[in-house]
């Protein structure tokens, strides 16, 4: 089973990410584990500590409420180099999602969520030949 880290202290957003995935990958074999933790700092610890886990996505936003989506970003890319990273964020910030590009993100998915881009996000997870966005 897949499992996705989604770092976001916004609750009504990984309901709706839960919510995608029980209805879009209703078959529960295909339905990747998501993970969640709200708070940035502790995000960071749990990748900086050895722990025997792996990811196979991560999804992040900016604010974590620590304002630390680079460095989680940049972490994950590091402990993970094969996974996708998507990042969340509701400004229009081209210098910011640019740089999160640099650190190690495949794809920035604004608020409100575009939910093409979140299912191709998945399916690049799922299915690692699917196309890139």
């Amino acid at each position: 089973m897949k499992e996705i880290l989604i770092v976001e202290d916004e609750p009504t957003l990984v309901t709706l990410v839960q919510e995608f995935v029980t209805k879009r990958m209703p078959n529960q074999a295909s339905q990747p584990e998501l993970i969640h933790i709200a708070s940035g700092e502790e995000a960071i610890r749990l990748l900086e500590s050895r722990e025997a886990l792996t990811f196979d996505g991560l999804m992040v936003g900016r604010y974590n409420p620590e304002n630390d989506g680079l460095k989680i970003i940049t972490l994950f890319r590091t402990r993970f180099p094969q996974a996708h990273i998507a990042l969340f964020s509701g400004e229009n910030d081209k210098t910011y999602v640019d740089e999160a590009i640099r650190c190690g993100a495949n794809v920035h998915i604004p608020k409100p969520v575009d939910l093409a881009k979140l299912q191709t996000f998945f399916l690049q997870i799922l299915y690692k030949n699917a196309t890139t966005v």
